[in-house]
């Protein structure tokens, strides 16, 4: 058996910066595409998770264990972001105050909405 003769790596016109790291984030600076993180603070203007009501988000996932909880919320426009309790959420300074197995609590203005996870769930619970 005869194995094809490897070809050199950058034979598909990878460059010298990206084979020192391929794991580094792509920035194209003559388009316009970026790549962001999703902090709030990164945006100019309003972000995302704080141009609409809470009730308009969808709440895609969460991940519990006994020390931390993220979740993911997807916005009107389809972009999906990661959430920790005490993010804030909702156009009227809601703050995410609890992450549990079935949905998250957001407390804005006094009352507490809950956003419960939009797709089906598993449980390993014994």
């Amino acid at each position: 058996m005869v194995l094809p003769s490897s070809l050199p790596v950058n034979s598909q016109g990878l460059t010298e910066e990206y084979m020192a790291n391929p794991f580094a984030p792509i920035v194209e600076n003559s388009g316009g595409a970026e790549a962001r993180d999703g902090s709030v603070s990164e945006y100019i203007g309003t972000h995302p998770l704080l141009q609409n009501h809470v009730s308009s988000y969808i709440l895609m996932g969460v991940i519990v264990s006994p020390n931390w909880a993220v979740a993911m919320v997807r916005d009107l426009s389809g972009q999906e972001f990661f959430v920790r309790t005490g993010d804030k959420l909702g156009n009227n300074e809601g703050v995410i105050s609890a992450i549990f197995s079935g949905g998250l609590e957001v407390e804005q203005d006094g009352e507490i909405f809950i956003l419960n996870v939009k797709n089906r769930s598993a449980s390993f619970e014994k």
